[in-house]
């Protein structure tokens, strides 16, 4: 369950917005107003130029080709690495299925089968408790696997609003996860890890 900050959403859709309308404004200009036609053509001619000069000025006199033929698609392949390897990264340890019990209610065990919670379902109910802009300006909770059993991560941003609001943060976090616990019978670890702005993160475990 995700709930990104609402402000950076409308400033990412705002400058989005305005880059395809100013295309837009640009495509029509160039088509039906000769002056911009012409500036366009003059444009076009610097930038072939330019792209000319810079393939000249980097071919070495034995080779027949520029180095900018390798060096920028080698370049590109080193950022593609790093963005997937950043994606994997990302999902590492993620677990569809947060617990598994073969218990029942009352602690015997169980003839046959077992209960499953998945953990969409923890993400959504722990999400929707935490729901609250006076208190979080951001967060996100996401289930993973370790050797040593399942567990919970919330990273989440504090509202600026109060300068106890790192405080009031996790407090009501930490009330949230009591009562997913209560919920569920069993407590599980959880790391929650608060970031603020560019400023240092702080890490605080519970359980």
């Amino acid at each position: 369950m995700n709930n990104t900050n609402r402000a950076l959403n409308r400033a990412l859709l705002l400058i989005t917005g305005a880059v395809l309308l100013s295309t837009g404004i640009l495509l029509v200009g160039v088509a039906f107003v000769p002056r911009w036609s012409d500036a366009w053509s003059a444009a076009a001619h610097w930038v072939k130029d330019t792209a000319a000069s810079a393939v000249s000025s980097t071919t070495p006199p034995q080779l027949e080709a520029s180095w900018l033929y390798i060096a920028l698609p080698a370049a590109a392949l080193i950022v593609s690495i790093l963005l997937l390897a950043f994606i994997v990264a990302q999902g590492r340890g993620r677990t569809s299925t947060l617990l598994t019990s073969k218990e029942t209610a009352a602690g015997l065990p169980r003839e046959s089968g077992a209960v499953e919670v998945a953990s969409a379902v923890a993400e959504s109910a722990i999400g929707q408790r935490l729901e609250n802009p006076k208190i979080l300006a951001s967060y996100s909770v996401s289930s993973h696997r370790f050797a040593s059993g399942p567990a919970l991560k919330i990273i989440a941003v504090p509202a600026p609003s109060s300068t106890l609001s790192l405080s009031a943060a996790q407090l009501h976090i930490e009330e949230t996860i009591r009562a997913w616990d209560l919920l569920i019978g069993r407590e599980l670890p959880v790391l929650i890890h608060f970031k603020a702005g560019f400023g240092p993160t702080r890490i605080s475990r519970v359980h």
